[in-house]
């Protein structure tokens, strides 16, 4: 992306919001720098330090994320509130470089940040096992890198790729700036986020051509389970597959592994989205007894999902998709994963061709393809 754009996206609503979106993150990672792009986006957001009281005042929410593909930043109110602060925190974010006073205390609170998630089965499960089977450590990083990052490095990494932002803005009247390109439409949009910069990412689904660090920092007695593929192209359709195994009460993975076994109290399968492929994934964490039995029960869903997955409830998956897409159509100000993915990786887009066969037939080719990995 060769210039700064603006995305206006027309709202009835008096409740607006709107996004500043840089096309950095995990993929854009290599050794010695892994966590870099999230350390950044604690570090811009000081830029705004003197402004949260009137935040408050005002309840204005605001809120940052990293991704493997994007650095975010997001802001939301009534519009009569945010809209006198909206080109305030646009330069602000977008021009106001890094506050190198702030970088020892941010790299504390992002070392704990990293332990935290490592602390819980869950999170330390699914993110070893991608470092273990991918060689990738994800938005958050490296431990060892992140304790030796300098702000002279991070200040390289952000004048490589903090550059360009593109600007959503769901509001009544349009935002406009004389350095920013306009556009209206989806197409466009799409256009722009599928233009990713280089990416360091190089899949190898092989834990044995590379040295790994896996943390194990929690203390407690579960074992965590995961199920992980190899990454797939097909981002729409594992977001598909993911609904039709996990969504609700009655799905195949929680009636199967909790309400008909009791073997796990909270399961979940998601798909994350590493550049223009996405690796899709099952996690779960059991007491050590019930590994084995967990690990099983998986296995005949994924190798023989007729069994487990009905065409009617495929069919109320796609309608529970298509009446998900409506609440985002209304709540686009808060749904910033409507705007990290192009609209042909979005599941709803697909729901006019895809078919019960295509996705028992995928969900066994995931299978084939995975592998399991037990912390």
């Amino acid at each position: 992306m060769e210039c700064k754009v603006i995305y206006n996206i027309d709202s009835n609503l008096d409740y607006s919001g709107f996004y500043i979106l840089y096309r950095v993150g995990a993929i854009n990672e290599i050794k010695g720098l892994r966590g870099a792009s999230h350390f950044l986006e604690h570090l811009i957001c000081h830029n705004l330090d003197h402004l949260l009281d009137e935040f408050s005042f005002y309840r204005i929410d605001s809120n940052a994320f990293t991704t493997n593909n994007f650095v975010g930043f997001m802001y939301q109110g009534i519009e009569k509130y945010l809209a006198p602060y909206r080109g305030e925190i646009i330069d602000k974010i977008v021009n106001g470089g890094l506050d190198e006073t702030k970088f020892e205390n941010e790299k504390n609170i992002i070392i704990q940040e990293y332990k935290q998630y490592f602390i819980d089965k869950l999170d330390s499960n699914i993110l070893n096992s991608e470092r273990l089977y991918f060689n990738f450590y994800g938005a958050l990083g490296e431990l060892e890198d992140l304790e030796n990052l300098t702000y002279e490095m991070c200040l390289e990494h952000y004048n490589k790729y903090f550059i360009n932002p593109l600007i959503v803005n769901i509001a009544k009247e349009k935002y406009t700036h004389f350095n920013y390109n306009q556009i209206t439409t989806r197409e466009e949009y799409d256009a722009i986020i599928n233009s990713y910069h280089e990416t360091c990412f190089k899949p190898v689904f092989n834990i044995d051509k590379y040295d790994v660090k896996v943390e194990n920092i929690s203390s407690d007695n579960n074992v965590g389970v995961a199920f992980i593929s190899k990454e797939s192209e097909k981002i729409a359709l594992l977001g598909f597959i993911t609904n039709i195994l996990n969504t609700g009460l009655t799905s195949p993975l929680y009636k199967e592994l909790r309400e008909n076994n009791g073997l796990v109290y909270s399961v979940s399968s998601s798909y994350d989205t590493v550049g223009n492929k996405a690796i899709f994934s099952i996690n779960t964490t059991t007491t050590e007894d019930n590994v084995e039995k967990v690990k099983k029960l998986i296995t005949n869903i994924m190798s023989e999902p007729s069994k487990y997955v009905s065409e009617e409830w495929f069919n109320t998956i796609k309608s529970s998709i298509k009446i998900s897409g409506e609440v985002k159509e209304i709540f686009r100000y808060k749904d910033f994963g409507y705007f990290i993915n192009s609209s042909d990786k979005l599941p709803i887009n697909i729901l006019k061709t895809i078919t019960y066969e295509d996705v028992l037939n995928n969900i066994k080719e995931l299978f084939n393809t995975g592998v399991f990995y037990c912390n």
